[in-house]
């Protein structure tokens, strides 16, 4: 599946409260998980199954919730960041450093969804910095000259 940030960034920003960010990358993130009859909740990976964790206490449903938010909390990160990117909002050199920040974040993840998707999105971040760059620094520009005008 080929991840697209600025159409997240899109999907998140229009103000759909029925789609999570989660929802915007991937679709259903709890089918990428299960609950053990221990308890142990697994996501499922292209390299197989991978424990996240448990939530003692909890019914198998509520357990593997749990786990999706975290994987959408971590996908809502990810889809703010593009959106971000594309109004402008944040300096390219930030960008690129919580780009690296999210690539780890995404890496040692005990949640549940689609991993790979996740990953693969951060990883098309740079592209979407790269094409802002130019714009960002032309509007640095005319508000650097506007404040010279004022001088």
């Amino acid at each position: 599946m080929d991840i697209n940030p600025t159409e997240v960034a899109q999907a998140v920003t229009t103000g759909d409260s029925n789609l999570s960010a989660a929802s915007a990358l991937i679709g259903d993130p709890s089918k990428f998980g299960r609950v053990g009859e221990d308890g142990t909740v697994y996501v499922i990976t292209p390299a197989g199954e991978k424990a996240v964790g448990s939530y003692p206490g909890k019914s198998p449903e509520e357990a593997l919730a749990y786990f999706v938010r975290k994987f959408e909390a971590v996908a809502s990160e990810v889809a703010l960041l593009a959106a971000r990117i594309k109004s402008g909002a944040m300096v390219p050199s930030d960008a690129a450093e919580a780009v690296v920040k999210l690539r780890e974040t995404v890496a040692n993840l005990n949640g549940v969804g689609d991993l790979a998707t996740l990953a693969a999105s951060v990883d098309q971040i740079p592209n979407l910095i790269e094409d802002h760059r130019a714009a960002y620094q032309e509007r640095k520009d005319v508000e650097a000259a506007v404040r010279e005008a004022k001088r």
